[in-house]
């Protein structure tokens, strides 16, 4: 056993000490499916636990103290331990802090199994009767493991009962009425609810049976019993249940739960589970474990509750079909399975000794709780407060880092959801009630109730909470978050909140990407790079704001866009739609944030915007892939036979996914998908960041799945057969043979088709070339053979202008991330004039060191007033007719252009 300081200093030898100033992180991981320690209690919107490790190691060291002002499900208070930094975890939620106070104590496991087993013992009798039935393969006893029951409505045509398990439903919401003289469409919400009745129920006998089965009369006598006894049980058995109202609130009006008859939060129980529910609870206030122990049962009964209720519903498509409560709503179903309380609490125990095995391993003795920040710098590794972050007993400049996951706007109420939970852990809890949410920092979608809370509200909020992070953080510290909305407004609260409390982003001199980079979510628990929900590339951004000491006042901000400002948002759309070949909005949201943040002081006043309505007025929406496209793809790609749009012939963001994940294959052969991850998201940044969908084309049509068999890891390689496209077929052309000097070439070839004829040539003679953006949008041919030039570094050029302007010019020869020569292809006098003095005088204006040979093509008839326009006295001061050279269309010959490249 070590003490805290050796603990620390045996992390520090493992990890590599960090370069100051720290930079932001410049690529995300691949998100990993949750580890066991928060597999034990449900808690929303857990982040990746490997994004905050990460995190936490980039940003601090060992020894370092962290605050997460959001703990939530404890993510980053658990791997800070684990990383063996101190850490202070805050949140108002009680139900937050339990779990996360339960993750990290020490839990002795027989102990707690020995404790478990006494209490299963001692509710068993009273409990498991409730769920008497008999196996209809043995005709012995047996016990039910769930109960489905079904909404009974009126039809409204035909007035007949309908029960809805045995109804048709041809989409969601719609059901076809079961009458065979009816068959008419109705929607339950629109018809009254009759009754609920069970219709199956389905045993695991121990004769090996295991299925469903209808009811009997012994079946419904024993739910008779229990409807007409309740009261007398309850009172006979001392029982308690909680008997709190359900809050007039955000989620009530979701679902209009006051209709349905939801009045207390008992009424989201059967009486069967009411009083299992009672009994089992009561059976572990009676049990004598010391008080950790204890602890633990009540975290089992606590998690077992998401089983036992009327929300709970199974779905073939998740978790194997197992019925539960998913989602983030108090949402009822119309078929629901009232699920065995002995049976759902039994199953829960291995949860809990799996992830306290996994953590008493990862943080054992290193786990030192206080209640005083003054013995977290001195002996001690964890607070935890249960108090709203706006005020924190912490003092000033003690913090290394915040690193946090707040509330996404009104993604999440997590209190009003944690209410479910609150009430009936109030003896551990020590509360009285709901949770009191007056200082929660989210939005209600919902307004007319007491605890609505508006978007003012939302930023207030996030202002005084990290206005307190910025007292408590030490000055060269830094505030990292990790944040998703495609709501632009609840951005623009979030970033102007920062502001305001003394947070910027960095600068792009000191961090290329700003401090902003995308975190793709966990991929479905597999070990490729796919996805299969649309949409899903949203994932999380990873914000890395700076302290600084003087504050903006957001609110100085202009209110209204000029049209200048709205000019440049639409071009930022179009140039964003032609790239990902149309988006959903999740996916410009994920593109457009960062660039509405780093221009936030043209474009803060798009949180104003209704963004749908924004966006139909400039654009095309294909309802059916739920995209967005510019008006001419819509144009161009929509079959009116079909109602579709073609799939649009070339997408940019798929060729420079192309560009770098066949350039790192080339060179490496096989990569794992963190590997290739880390390369997509590095290389390509905010606007040129893929979607996933662009990535999966390229892997799908290009490389295939490969277990390396030395290192066991799986990844990806280039196909065997593959073969990329780099030639360019040669224009028609009339060709004559020099009888006495070079051969020539005098056919009547417009603009495009000169480019064509000297990359082709350019390309057989083995250089790659590069065709100016405004070709490659007209041209496919041209896309397909363009190299990618993404990176200004990768070509010795330091001025992002230069650089764009360069890739601007007709056709520029690649030699490795050499350019030996630049054309400008004319076809009249005036555009002569236009590459001479304008596109190649600038260009070597900002790079006056340049050994760029530019060369510009001119008709035979245009040579001679080109030559004299280049050696204009104002040319010859600037030198230009020495670095630029004439070339008659004519002399294009392959040999021709062989020699002036070797030149």
């Amino acid at each position: 056993m070590f003490s805290i300081q050796q603990e620390i200093d045996n992390q520090k030898a493992q990890e590599s000490p960090k370069l100051k100033p720290i930079k932001p992180l410049e690529h995300p991981v691949q998100a990993a499916q949750h580890t066991p320690v928060y597999k034990m209690h449900r808690y929303y919107a857990r982040r990746p636990w490997n994004v905050f490790e990460n995190i936490i190691k980039h940003y601090t060291e060992p020894g370092d103290i962290i605050l997460d002002p959001f703990c939530g499900g404890g993510v980053t208070v658990v791997e800070a331990l684990k990383l063996r930094r101190k850490v202070v975890g805050v949140d108002l939620n009680p139900l937050a802090t339990f779990i996360t106070e339960m993750e990290i104590t020490q839990l002795d496991i027989n102990k707690f199994i020995k404790a478990f087993e006494e209490v299963k013992k001692s509710s068993a009798d009273k409990i498991k009767p409730l769920y008497k039935t008999k196996c209809l393969k043995c005709k012995k006893d047996t016990f039910a493991e769930w109960f489905e029951w079904s909404n009974v409505f009126e039809c409204p045509i035909c007035h007949q009962e309908v029960i809805l398990a045995n109804a048709k439903k041809p989409k969601a919401g719609v059901y076809i009425c079961t009458n065979k003289k009816c068959k008419q469409a109705f929607k339950p919400s629109e018809t009254i609810k009759i009754k609920e009745v069970p219709i199956n129920l389905l045993v695991d006998c121990n004769c090996g049976y295991k299925g469903l089965q209808k009811l009997t009369d012994r079946d419904f006598d024993l739910l008779n019993e229990i409807d007409k006894n309740f009261s007398k049980i309850v009172k006979k058995e001392k029982l308690w249940y909680p008997t709190d109202e359900f809050p007039d609130g955000d989620l009530e009006k979701d679902h209009g739960l006051f209709k349905k008859g939801i009045k207390y939060f008992s009424d989201l129980f059967t009486k069967r589970n009411l009083l299992a529910n009672s009994f089992l609870l009561k059976a572990i206030q009676l049990n004598t474990s010391d008080e950790i122990t204890k602890k633990f049962i009540y975290m089992c009964f606590s998690n077992s509750l998401r089983f036992t209720n009327r929300m709970v519903a199974g779905n073939p498509n998740w978790r194997g079909g197992n019925p539960e409560w998913g989602g983030h709503a108090y949402w009822q179903p119309n078929v629901f399975n009232e699920v065995n309380v002995y049976s759902a609490f039994s199953k829960l125990a291995m949860g809990i000794v799996r992830g306290k095995e996994f953590s008493n391993q990862t943080i054992g003795d290193f786990f030192s709780i206080s209640d005083s920040f003054n013995e977290i710098q001195e002996n001690k590794t964890v607070n935890l407060y249960n108090r709203s972050s706006h005020k924190l007993p912490l003092p000033e400049n003690s913090i290394d880092a915040v690193i946090t996951d707040p509330p996404f706007g009104g993604n999440v109420q997590y209190a009003e959801l944690s209410d479910f939970w609150v009430i009936w852990l109030k003896d551990i809890l020590k509360k009285d009630g709901i949770i009191d949410n007056k200082y929660e920092a989210i939005q209600t979608r919902h307004s007319g109730f007491e605890s609505a809370k508006d978007e003012k509200h939302y930023e207030e909020m996030l202002y005084k909470i990290f206005k307190e992070c910025h007292r408590v953080l030490k000055p060269n510290g830094y505030m990292v978050l990790t944040f998703h909305n495609k709501d632009i407004s609840v951005w623009m609260s979030l970033h102007r909140a920062a502001n305001r409390a003394g947070f910027k982003l960095p600068s792009e001199d000191f961090s290329e990407n700003r401090g902003i980079i995308y975190q793709p979510p966990i991929q479905n628990y597999t070990q490729t790079f796919h996805t299969k929900a649309s949409g899903s590339m949203l994932g999380d951004f990873i914000l890395s704001f700076q302290r600084i000491d003087t504050i903006d006042d957001a609110h100085k901000i202009s209110s209204m866009l000029s049209q200048e400002q709205e000019k440049k948002l639409v071009d930022k759309i179009e140039s964003l739609l032609v790239y990902h070949g149309g988006a959903d909005e999740n996916t410009l949201m994920t593109v457009l944030v960062p660039f509405l943040m780093n221009e936030i002081h043209v474009f803060t006043d798009v949180a104003n915007f209704n963004f749908e309505s924004f966006l139909k007025k400039y654009f095309s929406l294909d309802s059916k892939q739920k995209k967005w496209f510019t008006k001419e793809q819509f144009t161009e790609y929509y079959d009116p036979k079909t109602k579709r749009l073609r799939p649009i012939d070339f997408v940019k963001a798929e060729e420079f996914s192309y560009n770098v994940i066949v350039s790192l294959l080339k060179q490496r052969h096989f990569v794992t998908v963190d590997e290739l991850l880390s390369e997509v998201y590095t290389k390509l940044v905010n606007s040129h960041r893929p979607g996933i969908e662009a990535v999966n084309k390229v892997l799908d049509k290009y490389c295939e799945m490969y277990e390396d068999k030395k290192s066991k890891k799986k990844g990806y390689r280039l196909k065997t057969d593959f073969k990329p496209k780099e030639k360019i077929d040669k224009p028609y052309t009339i060709d004559q043979l020099g009888l006495f000097g070079e051969d020539s070439n005098t056919s009547n070839l417009s603009h495009n088709e000169i480019i064509q004829l000297v990359a082709h040539f350019a390309l057989e003679l083995g250089y790659k070339v590069h065709v100016g953006k405004t070709e490659q949008n007209k041209e496919k041919d041209f896309r397909i053979i363009s190299s990618s030039m993404q990176f200004k570094e990768d070509f010795g050029i330091a001025n992002a202008n230069a650089f764009k302007k360069i890739k601007e010019i007709d056709l520029l020869i690649l030699e490795g991330y050499e350019v030996p020569a630049v054309f400008e292809v004319t076809t009249s006098i005036d555009t002569a004039r236009e590459a001479i003095n304008d596109r190649f005088r600038d260009l070597f204006t900002i790079l006056p060191n340049t050994k760029i040979n530019a060369f510009v093509i001119v008709k035979d008839v245009d040579y001679n007033k080109a030559k004299e326009m280049l050696n204009s006295a104002a040319n010859k001061k600037d030198k230009l007719n020495s670095r630029i050279r004439i070339i008659k269309v004519s002399e294009l010959t392959k040999q021709f252009i062989n020699e002036i490249l070797k030149s």
